[in-house]
């Protein structure tokens, strides 16, 4: 380093000054002579070699295409000078994305080991891990860069440098500085120097930035303890707290950058491997794998401006509101909300009341349901085993004290190990059910023969029966599900749809003749108002079975049922925790806790409710997913609810301004993080 302070500023100066030029000359060439130029012509050179890494570029994508204008508009960012081990002094260049190997140049991307150098202050010292081994470097002064393009020429603005020999020192121009000292005499240049802000071109202290409009602050550099965030590993979780301006966003979007970086993610073997692993299960881009949650639209136009400045590829898709994708997740992915075509059992309504206005605390809502849903489904199990039990057929005896055996362990919680442990009765479940649906088959074919025989245009009129029905329910607000009997794989959204085909509507006639045989079974009748209330209201009783086929129908319908809902739990927990949930509204709605009131319509939903539902649907998931993960046997499920939510996990969760969210909201994003890696960074 220079003894004289004005040849240390003219020296730095016109440094940085031949790098921006040289850098802005490389990619302009970079450009003009190939969008498609291979990794040959632009190499990234964390290491300061032509060696591994550049060889494993391949064709430039269009990512590195947004890099390089990216480097257009801001070549480089900063300068730092050091001295290794040997007290030898070096100097690297610090760029915002990945920059071109530029010969008598050391150029690293600040996502790089050597970006953390920037950082630091003059004094400090760091270990650096290369390829080539440990360095242990001395920062002895660095310059934090503003380039600006005057005319044809590159100039830099209100550069600070940091220097343990010469103290804090602004330069309003890098270009005017170096013209000075080539063209002024000594006395000119002492005048050039200037206590106040305003005056003159070098400046004693650092000079503020400015704020000239709303949005966040570009920070090119961030401090040491963000820096320190920033680079936590991809598998972290973490919290960033402070008062507005701090950084918080930015050192969000910073740790993005460096974490989908593929040449910085290759500088560590763990998070390359952990990486590769990850989008080999998600089947989804490293680059692209990720979310980030912001609470309003303008907060996310904000941050979108943001990752624009930092070169960033963030689309639409990427940055979301929570009340945009909850939607979205709950409607296409979880089935809990109502399509135009049918779908879930549920509506959102924006002006519901039915929930305490001082329901704030979430953690117990939910521990209180997920009780509830837990006890509901032992009860169901429970009953099912015990009905077997019952059974005339010895076989059905025998196997309800196996599952019973089975249903304890659910009293502690619902967990994969449990429910998978009914797997291994699964074969012999299978046959049992088979033989009672092709009694079941023989019945109704009997059944519709004999409707069809009296009235050939019976099929007709009952499609046309059961579209009118459907319409009815549909403009009601209902989804006549009061007495709905699902069977084996059959989903709601069938049962509601107004566009019924004569399969469909067969489905329903059964469904209908099903439950009217477990009513008569129990001496009940069917509600007037449910849908399949108002096939059989329609069929009338002379179209009806006889009073003992009806029985033996429900004999061996139940002996299905029961069998099948230890075959499908992991199917049927999902539906439970639709059906459940209103029995669990109701019941505490008449106690007063949680819930003012009953909803005027079953199928309405608060947003925090919503909310609840996409929590407990996307933790039971996961559970389960995490079981098959365990068990080397079994393939990760690649369809229906579980492939569902695997296909919206993301590698990194981000969340800004996280104290504008609930914890339920929080808790679902959290969810959607990669159980093999849970990156998940809110500030």
């Amino acid at each position: 380093m220079p003894q004289n302070i004005d040849l240390f500023l003219e020296q730095t100066s016109q440094s940085i000054l031949d790098c921006i030029d040289a850098v802005v000359d490389h990619v302009q060439n970079n450009l003009v002579s190939s969008r498609q130029a291979g990794a040959q012509t632009f190499a990234t050179v964390n290491t300061f070699t032509q060696g591994g890494q550049v060889q494993n570029l391949q064709n430039i994508n269009s990512e590195q295409m947004i890099a390089m204008h990216a480097l257009l508009r801001q070549p480089i960012i900063a300068q730092v000078q050091y001295r290794d081990e040997k007290n030898e002094l070096g100097i690297v260049y610090i760029t915002r994305t990945q920059p071109p190997f530029i010969r008598n140049f050391k150029i690293s991307s600040r996502n790089s080991v050597w970006g953390r150098l920037a950082t630091l202050e003059p004094g400090d010292d760091e270990i650096i891990i290369t390829p080539n081994g440990d360095r242990n470097l001395l920062v002895d002064a660095k310059v934090t860069v503003f380039p600006e393009r005057v005319g044809e020429k590159w100039d830099a603005k209100d550069t600070q440098f940091y220097s343990s020999k010469f103290g804090n020192i602004t330069i309003r121009s890098l270009r005017e500085l170096v013209v000075d000292t080539n063209e002024l005499n000594e006395i000119e240049l002492d005048s050039a120097w200037s206590d106040e802000e305003g005056d003159g071109n070098v400046i004693r202290g650092i000079l503020r930035p400015v704020i000239t409009h709303l949005g966040l602050r570009d920070q090119p550099i961030l401090d040491k303890k963000q820096d320190e965030i920033f680079r936590l590993p991809i598998n972290s979780r973490c919290f960033l707290s402070g008062p507005p301006g701090t950084g918080k966003t930015t050192t969000l979007i910073r740790r993005l950058g460096q974490k989908t970086d593929p040449i910085a993610i290759s500088e560590s073997p763990e998070e390359h491997n952990l990486v590769k692993r990850v989008d080999f299960e998600s089947k989804r881009s490293h680059a692209s794998n990720w979310i980030m949650f912001s609470p309003t639209e303008l907060l996310r136009q904000y941050v979108k401006e943001a990752f624009a400045r930092e070169g960033q590829v963030a689309s639409d898709d990427h940055i979301r509101t929570w009340d945009e994708f909850r939607n979205e997740i709950a409607r296409d992915y979880l089935g809990l909300l109502k399509k135009s075509n049918g779908g879930g059992p549920f509506i959102v309504r924006p002006s519901n009341t039915h929930l305490l206005s001082e329901n704030n605390d979430c953690i117990r809502w939910y521990d209180d349901f997920e009780q509830y849903l837990t006890n509901a489904t032992v009860a169901r199990l429970t009953k099912d085993a015990e009905g077997l039990r019952y059974s005339e057929d010895q076989e059905l005896k025998l196997l309800a004290q196996q599952l019973e055996n089975r249903i304890n362990p659910l009293r502690k919680g619902i967990s994969a190990k449990a429910i998978f442990a009914f797997r291994e009765l699964e074969e012999r479940i299978n046959e049992l059910v088979f033989i009672r649906r092709k009694e079941i088959d023989r019945i109704f074919t009997r059944f519709q023969n004999r409707l069809s025989y009296t009235d050939k245009e019976f099929p007709d009129k009952l499609r046309t029966e059961i579209s009118r029905i459907n319409r009815e329910l549909t403009q009601s607000g209902s989804d006549g599900s009061a007495n709905l009997s699902l069977d084996g794989d059959e989903e709601l959204e069938e049962f509601t749809s107004e566009n019924v085909s004569l399969s469909l509507a067969v489905k329903q006639l059964r469904n209908a003749i099903r439950m009217l045989a477990t009513y008569k079974a129990t001496n009940r009748n069917l509600s007037k108002s449910s849908r399949n209330g108002r096939i059989v209201a329609w069929l009338g009783k002379d179209r009806l079975p006889s009073k003992d086929d009806l029985l033996s129908l429900n004999t061996v319908v139940s002996e299905q049922r029961r069998l099948q809902n230890f075959i499908a739990i992991e199917k049927s927990l999902h539906r439970m925790i639709m059906r459940e949930y209103r029995a669990f509204r109701n019941t505490r709605a008449e106690e007063s806790i949680w819930y003012n009131k009953i909803p005027e319509k079953p199928s309405d939903l608060d947003k925090q409710e919503l909310d609840l539902l996409v929590l407990m649907s996307l933790r039971f998931a996961g559970r389960l997913i995490d079981g098959y993960r365990s068990e080397p046997s079994m393939d990760l499920p690649g369809s229906g609810t579980l492939g569902a939510v695997m296909e919206l996990y993301r590698a990194q969760i981000l969340v800004d301004e996280a104290t504008d969210f609930s914890l339920l909201q929080l808790a679902c994003m959290y969810e959607l993080s990669h159980p093999s890696m849970r990156s998940f960074f809110l500030c």
